[in-house]
This record gives structure tokens, sequence and C-alpha cells, in this order.
């Protein structure tokens, strides 16, 4: 089963990480998107955002259990040299 995110509650998502997260200093995050289908613009930029707001404390974010297809576009888009990339969470979690 798939499911679409409304654009409201995606607005709320987006508001609760960028402008109210305080990551602690120095954070290692770990972005799990095994079950994601869809990898548009819209989550592409909260990737970012995330990153942007993590790396400002000294942290770091690393993407893992992406499927072969959103693998590409991650490539595509060039995010490889923004973000370390594993296949599995258990992987990224060892990378810290």
């Amino acid at each position: 089963m798939q499911a679409a995110i409304e654009p409201d509650a995606f607005a709320s998502v987006h508001t609760l990480i960028v402008e109210q997260w305080q990551p602690e200093a120095k954070a290692r995050c770990v972005v799990d998107l095994h079950e994601v289908s869809y990898l548009g613009s819209i989550l592409l930029g909260l990737l970012i955002n995330i990153r942007t707001r993590v790396r400002s404390t000294g942290g770091t974010v690393v993407l893992c259990g992406l499927p072969t297809r959103l693998l590409h576009v991650v490539r595509t888009a060039s995010l490889d040299r923004l973000f370390d990339l594993y296949p599995t969470r258990t992987e990224a979690m060892k990378s810290f």
C-alpha cells in the first residue's frame, strides 16, 4: 500500500524539523528511507534542510535503505556528494 502525504501535513513536519527541532551538538543522524517509494523535490529539500540544521552543530547526517530506483535519483541529483549512503540502517549506525 502506498500513501501520499497531504501538503498541509508535510508543511507541519517541515516546520517542526526546520524551525523547531534543535539537534544536539555533534548529532549523528541516520535517515532510513527503505519505505520511501517516491523522492521528489520536496523531500529532497527537506533532507538538505535536515543536513544543514545538523551540520550547523557539527553533526553528521547519513542516508540508508534507499531502493535501487531512489538511489539513482539521489545520485542524479548529486546528493551522494552531500550524504554518505549505506544499504542498511545497521551499516549506517556502524559508520559513526
